[in-house]
């Protein structure tokens, strides 16, 4: 289980994420659906919540509206923890995949192989590199 830079799991923000987006769906279709028939039920039950003063259309609206953002909440948090990821298994892959510099020393004038640093001939070819 990857962790990020705060020490979080990323799985938790992807599991908050979708609980959010689920309760955002919800409040949205509760509202949407407060706002087409207004039914003693529903009202029985917001106005548990909300005054009965308040507007129950704006109520409704309230709920689509706060719904929604809820669950762009949620979506969000789910793809940055789906990124985070990603991310972060590209940076062990290159750490893996990258080869140390190779320390070569001097090349051979004629055949480009590698000559001691104080040698006069070339170990591959033979030829003098004075």
């Amino acid at each position: 289980m990857g962790r990020n830079q705060y020490g979080e799991s990323l799985n938790t923000r992807l599991i908050v994420g979708f609980i959010l987006i689920v309760l955002g769906f919800l409040a949205y279709q509760v509202g949407f659906s407060f706002i087409l028939r207004q039914t003693e039920l529903m009202i029985k039950y917001i106005t548990m919540v909300v005054p009965e003063s308040y507007p129950m259309d704006t109520v409704g609206l309230a709920l689509q509206f706060g719904g929604g953002i809820v669950a762009i909440i949620g979506f969000l948090l789910c793809v940055s923890s789906l990124s985070t990821r990603v991310v972060t298994r590209i940076q062990e892959v290159k750490t893996v995949t990258e080869a140390p510099p190779v320390v070569s020393g001097p090349k051979c004038r004629f055949c480009s192989g590698t000559v001691g640093a104080d040698s006069a001939f070339c170990t591959v070819c033979g030829k003098s590199q004075k």
